[in-house]
């Protein structure tokens, strides 16, 4: 395999559009996906890739095709199938945070050929999620030794990289902070969230910091 298509390879990238609805084919097959509709066509290398998928203000891991689907009908598609996601997506906007690259585009001899790939894809994100996961990157660490640790009360353990929101500045961000009013001022009190110290969010706070406070925000 050529080194630019190496499974694993890391391509962070971020798409945004509405999810329209397609022949419902995923669903039948036990993979139900969202088919994005964007705006711009990505310039990215067809294939399937594995990342995260932003659904409001929750997270779920996702698989990825883009590129055409030589299986079903050639056409061209941005697939995504959430993993552990129940509920209806149809004109929602979903924004896709690509992680990495899983396989190229495969034409199988059947539907259940295709599930059967599908499941395989399924296992190989799991492994490579763990294997290039937040617990063994840059993404993640867990600063058990410090005073304060655990700073909030979380079923799962705590990524302390943003250890001070870079958020807690912006009058607008995507976090859920309460506001109080203290001597005539309005205070920012960020003591019960959790958005930046999620492991699975580190990709979307990075991408925050990126565009900056006003891009994509609402006011407060």
């Amino acid at each position: 395999m050529e080194e630019g298509r190496k499974a694993g390879r890391i391509v962070p990238l971020r798409l945004r559009g509405m999810v329209v609805h397609g022949r419902a084919l995923g669903k039948g097959l036990g993979f139900p996906t969202a088919n994005v509709e964007l705006d711009m066509p990505p310039a990215l290398e067809w294939g399937v890739y594995g990342g995260s998928a932003l659904v409001g203000e929750s997270m779920y891991k996702a698989l990825v095709h883009i590129g055409k689907r030589p299986t079903v009908d050639g056409d061209v598609a941005v697939e995504a199938h959430l993993l552990d996601f129940d509920g209806d997506l149809y004109g929602r906007e979903l924004e896709l945070l690509l992680e990495f690259y899983l396989r190229g585009i495969e034409k199988f001899a059947d539907l259940e050929a295709l599930k059967a790939q599908m499941e395989r894809d399924k296992q190989s994100f799991i492994s490579m999620e763990a294997s290039l996961g937040h617990r063994s990157s840059h993404r993640f660490f867990a600063n058990r030794h410090c005073q304060y640790y655990p700073c909030h009360s979380m079923a799962e353990e705590i990524n302390c990289l943003f250890c001070y929101c870079p958020f807690y500045s912006w009058q607008s961000c995507p976090g859920s902070p309460e506001y109080r009013d203290k001597q005539g001022r309005r205070v920012k009190n960020c003591s019960g969230c959790v958005f930046p110290h999620r492991a699975e969010h580190y990709p979307l706070v990075v991408e925050r910091l990126r565009q900056g406070e006003n891009v994509d925000s609402p006011s407060i």
